[in-house]
């Protein structure tokens, strides 16, 4: 990275230079397990974990023999003479969890990590403007919405930087960043709301299993899966919440891109299907497209 410039490069360059790369992945760069496409398997663990994740194009983490699950930080304010560019990288799944949850996922990315890691930028005063790298299927509804809101307050200029994949969750927090850059093949898009579960009462009847069930109302049970069918009502119920979502999520895309609500709700941007970089570039979903060197040069510009 630029950090690694001589004095000499540096007198001639006095351009923003990269600093820090922390990053917020949940497993470790040396050890990241490949990414495989597997809708079946992540469409159950949405179901579970209550995600708001790419329903269409979602991945097994194949997480082998990951130990090195550090994130390093450089609080302290470097001596460099330069301005600088603070890189946080987001990789995995976004998830609430807490940072000292000793059985949290370990391919997921906490809501506070990744802010304090802004915080920490924002506030070192050699840092000119930071570049978010994302590659996430997205995730929970308010850790997305928690690290758009710290990006969008950001008081330093902010880049996002789309790798394979930025999408729901991850193209909701895209939309906090001042400029986007996505790869050409980059998948993003997936702008909608998805809630999963499963009826298994039937199952249990087959194996003898009768659940009994008591609650203090009759919507008290209505996502519980050993329960009866949800009734029209409650399907009703669950569906406004989604919908509540769903417009803020699409609210937020209008406000960023300057894109027309109705044109979102209304077509194909919003109906929930992905885009590659350069389909969203021509939606203007992102800014341009490129590398991480392009990221680089469009954050020393502005």
């Amino acid at each position: 990275m630029n950090q690694d410039l001589n004095n000499e490069q540096n007198d001639r360059n006095p351009n923003p230079h990269v600093y820090v790369k922390t990053t917020s992945s949940g497993y470790s760069k040396k050890n990241k397990a490949s990414l495989l496409g597997c809708g079946c398997l992540c469409g159950c663990m949405a179901s579970l974990l209550g995600l708001f994740i790419l329903p269409v194009v979602l991945f097994s983490l194949l997480v082998s023999a990951v130990k090195d699950i550090s994130v390093h930080y450089q609080t302290e304010e470097t001596n460099s003479i330069f301005p600088e560019i603070a890189v946080i990288s987001i990789d995995g799944v976004i998830t609430s969890e807490s940072d000292e949850n000793l059985f949290a996922s370990t391919y997921s990315v906490t809501a506070q990590k990744v802010i304090r890691q802004i915080r920490k930028a924002e506030q070192n005063h050699n840092v000119k403007a930071i570049i978010v790298t994302l590659n996430t299927p997205g995730g929970e509804v308010v850790p997305s919405d928690e690290i758009y809101r710290a990006l969008k307050e950001c008081k330093k200029p902010v880049v996002a930087q789309m790798g394979s994949i930025a999408a729901s969750g991850g193209y909701y927090i895209a939309c906090g960043a001042d400029k986007i850059v996505a790869h050409p093949l980059t998948l993003t898009g997936s702008i909608g709301v998805i809630m999963q579960s499963y009826n298994y009462s039937e199952l249990l009847g087959k194996i003898g299993v009768k659940p009994q069930i008591y609650t203090s109302g009759n919507m008290k049970a209505m996502l519980n899966g050993a329960g009866p069918e949800p009734s029209p009502e409650q399907i009703e119920i669950v569906q406004r919440i989604l919908m509540e979502v769903y417009q803020r999520f699409a609210s937020i895309v209008s406000e960023s891109r300057n894109i027309p609500l109705d044109q979102i709700t209304g077509g194909i941007i919003g109906d929930g299907r992905i885009f590659s970089g350069e389909q969203a570039l021509n939606l203007n979903l992102v800014d341009q497209l490129g590398y991480f060197d392009d990221a680089e040069k469009l954050a020393a510009e502005l």
